[in-house]
């Protein structure tokens, strides 16, 4: 098992490094009557609490273009 597990954790990282670096990570959580948007950044984000807000702005619009495709 530990086998499969490994090639699973592999073709994710791999798949991460195709993407290219991990800029900002946009959450967004869904209530019944409202919906609470943030980004947060890790230090493997390119991008951080200073960083230009046009940068910013950038990665949370691609965000939203990937949800509206996530079917």
């Amino acid at each position: 098992m530990s086998g499969t597990r490994e090639r699973v954790r592999h073709r994710m990282i791999e798949r991460h490094r195709a993407r290219g670096p991990l800029a900002a990570i946009v959450h967004v959580r869904v209530y019944a009557d409202d919906a609470e948007p943030w980004v947060s950044f890790t230090k493997e984000c390119t991008l951080g609490p200073g960083s230009d807000r046009a940068e910013i702005d950038a990665a949370v619009e691609r965000a939203r273009s990937a949800l509206a495709d996530w079917r």
